[in-house]
């Protein structure tokens, strides 16, 4: 934020905290439940990197393909699915975007023209 009023700055978090007069873990909260968020099982004491990835297999092209042809051959899923992140077919389509135990995978067509 920045009031151009007062001259004060700075990050929603602050905002809350100047606006409201909490303290920090009290505007959290406040955050949290105003809009229905539960971040509190993601929180640690661990500094946070800016980008974390997460160690796995790569998945092969046949099996990103099997996954994106699972999502749209099930009607339902796919509603549901469309419905939830507000992705159009096309784009799903377009993207070979699948989605399988809570986790989007998408084709890297980068890997083909190697």
């Amino acid at each position: 934020f920045n009031c151009f009023g007062c001259g004060r700055k700075g990050n929603a978090i602050q905002f809350v905290q100047q606006r409201f007069n909490l303290n920090l873990k009290e505007s959290i909260n406040k955050i949290e439940n105003d809009f229905g968020l539960n971040l509190q099982q993601n929180r640690t004491n661990k500094p946070v990197n800016k980008v974390q990835k997460k160690a796995g297999k790569q998945l092969t092209s046949n099996q990103v393909k099997k996954i994106h042809n699972q999502l749209v051959n099930n009607e339902s899923y796919l509603k549901t699915f469309q419905d939830k992140y507000g992705l159009s077919l096309e784009i799903i389509k377009g993207y070979s975007i699948g989605y399988q135990n809570e986790k989007f995978v998408i084709h890297d067509y980068r890997l083909n023209n190697k």
